[in-house]
């Protein structure tokens, strides 16, 4: 599926840390992305971006808007309406499905796959060794340590906050070569991240490279997670709103994607 004109896969959450455990046991290098609207966005600002998540060899859709403009752009292809105002209407209508029915938001991509619970996941099995790097001082070490605590298999083989910058890679490269890892969980946020995994998998032992965003702050306790049923129901984003409102202005992407993805599948009907 593409959307905005950024590749997602469609693949379950079991899906994809079954195919990132088997590139761990083969030693191939692969680079995995988890991609939200405001990714999206930032790609379409961004053509060298663009052109790195399409690169990935998994993208995952990790947000319910992503889920809702799947939907959306499988409506519009099998749909034989092409008037304007009937298809804003339907973006709306299906906007609300996909919201409130848990069935229909996985009609066309079978899961939402965040970051957090990819790394969860990863974290209850022996089979690969994980490696923390990003964020702040002490926060990839703290969530190092709930790991340990919470998942008894997990192989933890170092933590590493660095700068994520290019100035950083040398020195990130050379405490890496002594610290041997199957995967290296990346936090430092969109798209940093990604540009990070892009320059240094290759010189690093790590053969999978992740991007995940503010996990290592949810396991420090830095963050506290929405509960369960808020992320069934899609609404983690707002959870998170509330608890940090300063956050407002990264959510003004969200409005910003779905008027592009409306405005997107109404010029490929009239074409």
């Amino acid at each position: 599926m593409n959307i905005l004109e950024v590749r997602v896969d469609s693949v379950t959450q079991k899906d994809a840390v079954n195919k990132i455990l088997d590139w761990t046991q083969k030693k191939q290098k692969a680079m995995v992305v988890t991609v939200n609207p405001e990714i999206i966005i930032s790609a379409q600002k961004d053509p060298q971006y663009k052109k790195l998540l399409n690169s990935a060899d998994l993208s995952l859709a990790d947000g319910i808007g992503v889920l809702w403009a799947a939907n959306f752009y499988q409506y519009v292809t099998e749909s034989k309406h092409k008037n304007r105002l009937f298809l804003w209407i339907a973006a709306f209508v299906i906007g609300g499905k996909t919201f409130i029915s848990a069935k229909y938001r996985t009609k066309t991509l079978p899961q939402q796959v965040s970051g957090s619970n990819i790394v969860y996941d990863l974290a209850n099995q022996d089979q690969a060794s994980l490696f923390l790097l990003g964020e702040k001082e002490g926060i990839a070490e703290k969530a190092a340590d709930k790991l340990r605590q919470d998942y008894p298999l997990i192989r933890i083989a170092g933590t590493y906050a660095g700068n994520g910058s290019p100035l950083g890679d040398r020195e990130a490269r050379e405490y890496l070569k002594d610290k041997p890892s199957d995967l290296i969980l990346v936090a430092y946020g969109a798209p940093k991240q990604e540009r990070w995994i892009e320059r240094n998998l290759a010189y690093i032992p790590a053969a999978v490279g992740i991007g995940v965003g503010g996990t290592f702050r949810f396991l420090a306790g830095d963050i506290r997670r929405a509960p369960n049923w808020v992320q069934r129901a899609g609404l983690e984003w707002l959870f998170r709103l509330i608890l940090e409102p300063w956050r407002w202005r990264r959510q003004m992407s969200l409005p910003q994607f779905i008027l592009l993805v409306i405005r997107d599948n109404i010029k490929k009907t009239q074409q």
